[in-house]
């Protein structure tokens, strides 16, 4: 919404070379592929400026289809350089700190955006790298410098999963802490489109000074709240920490079912804290790199991540601008159409968490089945959401756009019960490292998006964007089809670890938990 708001699109249309329009849409291609025309008088393909600015549109920045698609790719450039190394370091010493460098620099840069984007093109391009480094899901509209630090912020984020959700809740889990991001889609968009429209300031400014603010006090409630394990915090109880380190230590164990069964959680867990699996490095051991990268179960992963988030980016970066340039919508609605797809995901994530740990919890679905099911109406489902935009709407029916919206943010809510769910349970012990691999090739496919949709879209017609339509199509029904074959959720021999609970009954050594006065817990040996 906010490069929407930025650029005089208006202005850009009529420089562009009138002749290009016509011998595009008249190709072979495009007629025979979408097999729909609409008039000038329907959709008019030049809108003028007077009317424009009555939308609400007040944009003033000249900046054409390719510059909008080096600035939306700059951030995911930005990510892929730290995004292999940030997984590792999330696990040897834990995501505090480096989600609070990533939303600071996030927020820093919002902070900047408006002396950045109207002095300097390419400063501006630079800072959303920088931003991409951090990547944060927090909704600030995109800019370069951000991107160096927004490969620090996701593999944290999984790193966090695999030290504090049981195995058991994983998917539920996923679905609710992943929700923030459909919260700052819906609350983002809403809140940018009036912004955008008021006169103060330009309207476009406000966005980012708002959000910056909005960044400086999560980082404060972040450091006051959260902590890299279980052990350390200060704001849960004794049996709650227990629960958790327990059943995690029973998910990194070879130990036989049994000994699992008839160990307590108390003793599980202070066996684990004695021999410092719960300390600050959630893995001490050599990450086993050739088995990880010739899993079959890895590449499904891999697969999955590049196509969700090929299609989630170019949903999140692009909407308000086709919904602008296609389908002639002014900035009141086009904020509220683009707020339903997120809106829907959110409505639907707990509910496909908590109906995929139930039957896994029953015994109705395995683990990997389940994650087969849920990545199936994830990407099959998005698919068919797509294809009917591409070929039956238009800005004679807007209706038909937001109903096959809500069914694809229905449907992409599967996909953290599927792909995501078994990347935090394949290999628990390594999740920041398989994280950072899996995120690189979502970073790619983030970085592809703009480009794809720079490729076709030229004058911002509903045939252009329908193409761009039935390729992220193709790319969702591919990556379904591909975790069907090789995707698991089920821990593989090569991420289990040497302990065995069934050693809890052996130990000589008799262990007692303490609680300090300020309810941190502490472990004691005595002998």
């Amino acid at each position: 919404m906010g490069i929407v708001c930025m650029v005089n699109s208006t202005a850009l249309l009529g420089a562009n070379d009138a002749n290009y329009t016509q011998k595009y849409l008249d190709s072979p291609l495009t007629e025979n592929l979408i097999g729909a025309s609409y008039s000038d008088e329907q959709c008019p393909s030049r809108i003028d400026p007077q009317k424009q600015h009555e939308k609400g549109y007040q944009g003033t920045l000249l900046w054409s289809q390719s510059m909008q698609a080096q600035l939306f790719s700059s951030v995911f450039i930005g990510s892929l350089v730290t995004i292999l190394f940030s997984g590792y370091l999330a696990d040897r010493f834990g995501p505090k700190l480096l989600v609070t460098i990533a939303i600071l620099d996030y927020s820093l840069v919002s902070l900047l955006t408006p002396f950045l984007a109207t002095n300097s093109f390419y400063a501006y391009l630079f800072a959303r790298f920088i931003m991409g480094l951090a990547e944060v899901k927090f909704y600030f509209p995109y800019s370069l410098v951000n991107a160096i630090f927004q490969g620090f912020v996701f593999p944290c984020n999984s790193s966090v999963s695999a030290r504090w959700i049981p195995p058991d809740e994983r998917s539920f889990m996923a679905s609710f802490y992943t929700m923030g991001n459909q919260w700052a889609s819906v609350f983002g968009l809403l809140v940018a489109s009036r912004l955008c429209s008021l006169e103060w300031l330009g309207g476009w400014p406000l966005i980012f000074y708002s959000f910056g603010i909005v960044g400086l006090v999560g980082v404060l409630l972040w450091n006051i709240f959260f902590t890299d394990s279980p052990a350390d915090n200060c704001w849960i109880s004794d049996e709650e920490r227990w629960t958790i380190e327990a059943s995690l230590k029973s998910e990194s164990s070879k130990g036989n079912a049994s000994a699992i069964a008839t160990t307590s959680a108390k003793e599980i867990c202070v066996v684990g804290d004695r021999h410092g699996y719960h300390s600050k490095r959630l893995s001490k051991g050599p990450v086993p790199w050739r088995s990880m990268v010739t899993s079959p179960a890895v590449y499904a992963i891999l697969v999955g991540n590049f196509s969700y988030s090929f299609t989630a980016v170019l949903l999140q970066s692009y909407l308000p601008t086709y919904f602008k340039e296609a389908l002639k919508m002014d900035l009141k609605q086009n904020g509220a159409f683009s707020v339903i797809p997120f809106a829907f995901q959110l409505a639907a994530k707990l509910p496909y968490g908590w109906i995929s740990d139930t039957l896994k919890r029953k015994r109705i679905l395995s683990s990997t089945a389940a994650s087969k099911v849920f990545n199936s109406i994830g990407s099959f489902g998005c698919a068919f959401s797509f294809l009917m935009i591409a070929y039956f709407a238009d800005c004679t029916n807007v209706v038909l756009v937001g109903i096959m919206l809500a069914i694809y943010g229905i449907c992409f809510a599967g996909g953290i019960s599927g792909f995501y769910t078994s990347m935090l349970c394949v290999a628990p012990a390594y999740t920041g490292t398989l994280s950072s691999l899996s995120l690189f090739f979502s970073y790619v496919g983030n970085a592809l998006a703009p480009t794809v949709v720079a490729f076709f879209n030229k004058t911002g017609s509903s045939d252009e964007w329908a193409l761009i339509w039935c390729v992220v199509a193709v790319l969702n029904i591919l990556g379904g089809i591909f975790f069907l074959i090789y995707g698991s959720a089920d821990i593989q021999p090569w991420a289990m670890s040497d302990d065995n609970p069934s050693k809890v009954h052996s130990e000589p050594t008799e262990l007692r938990v303490s609680v300090a006065p300020s309810s941190c817990h502490k472990m004691e040996q005595i002998t």
